[in-house]
């Protein structure tokens, strides 16, 4: 009896240890087989998740997430310049933004956590809307981006999430170039997907210092005229 005590005592130590070591070696070949450049450990409703980001290669992806069991839950194709971590959509739970170099400043993509099924979920068509930012107290976004001669026309969009997609409901067009026929602050609606010009605001020709305040303060005093 007393053999089969220790015995037990010992397969038992002998099985935590063994699950400990597999552990490190997938760590650890994730680390030099895929030449691994960031890591991070994030909690997230008491469950554990790793990030881990790549060099562009001959890799089939940049960056994974793992679980708490070092299973891979979700894999990210395109490369990318970094990641961060941050609440993007205010739900109290901590999200991973995707950041890329490209020609036009502020393209990311965002993985929300789902709190129905503890894993990341990337929201789709998010790279139509550069540098988006969440109305305070609201459902809704707006973006920011150039639309050419050096930043004088530019486009801000408002939109809101469902099911993890992006949806279009109003646009603030600034155009100050001289080329079009109108200058000045255009604002549309989206109206069985087409945009419908509900204002103009008249302006000279010119690079508008105050766009930034204007795009900010319009939308959220007047985002919930564009749900309906």
């Amino acid at each position: 009896m007393k053999f089969l005590i220790i015995s037990f005592f010992f397969l038992l130590f002998s099985c935590r240890n063994e699950n400990d070591i597999d552990s490190k070696k997938i760590d650890e070949n994730l680390k030099t087989q895929f030449k691994e450049i960031k890591s991070d450990t994030l909690i997230v409703n008491n469950l554990k998740f790793v990030i881990k980001q790549f060099k562009e290669g001959n890799l089939d992806f940049s960056l994974i997430i793992l679980n708490g069991k070092f299973d891979t839950i979700y894999k990210h194709k395109d490369f990318i310049n970094e990641y961060k971590i941050a609440d993007f959509n205010n739900d109290g739970f901590q999200d991973v933004i995707l950041d890329y170099i490209t020609n036009v400043p502020g393209i990311v993509d965002v993985l929300l956590f789902d709190l129905h099924n503890g894993k990341f979920q990337i929201i789709e068509e998010l790279g139509n809307y550069a540098s988006p930012i969440k109305i305070k107290n609201s459902e809704c976004y707006y973006s920011y981006e150039r639309a050419g001669c050096a930043d004088y026309n530019w486009e801000s969009d408002l939109f809101y999430l469902s099911d993890y997609k992006c949806v279009k409901i109003g646009n603030i067009s600034g155009k100050g170039c001289g080329y079009e026929k109108r200058n000045g602050i255009f604002i549309s609606k989206i109206v069985n997907n087409e945009e419908v010009e509900i204002n103009w605001i008249k302006r000279d020709t010119g690079y508008y210092e105050d766009k930034w305040e204007f795009i900010e303060n319009y939308w959220t005093k007047n985002h919930l005229k564009f749900t309906n």
